[in-house]
């Protein structure tokens, strides 16, 4: 199981980098920007808000399996050498 804390990185992550947060159930969200998603600031708080294409869900802390931020893109070495 995910915890806010790792939900709450992803979404602080600078750069911020689009992620995908993985349900139980087998549901998946792409979070791509930190203003679509809402953590509740209470520590008995169980329900995030992630806001898509598709509408407003809101997600019980406990089905959330995984939170997937993809790895920093590498910029290769300047070749000019």
């Amino acid at each position: 199981m995910a915890t806010k804390e790792q939900v709450r990185d992803a979404m602080h992550a600078q750069p911020f980098r689009a992620f995908t947060v993985f349900l139980a159930d087998g549901r998946s969200y792409t979070v791509k920007h930190p203003d679509f998603i809402a953590i509740p600031a209470s520590p008995r708080g169980r329900d995030l808000m992630i806001y898509d294409d598709q509408g407003s869900h809101f997600i019980d802390m406990g089905l959330i399996v995984e939170v997937h931020l993809p790895d920093a893109v590498q910029t290769p070495p300047n070749s000019n050498s």
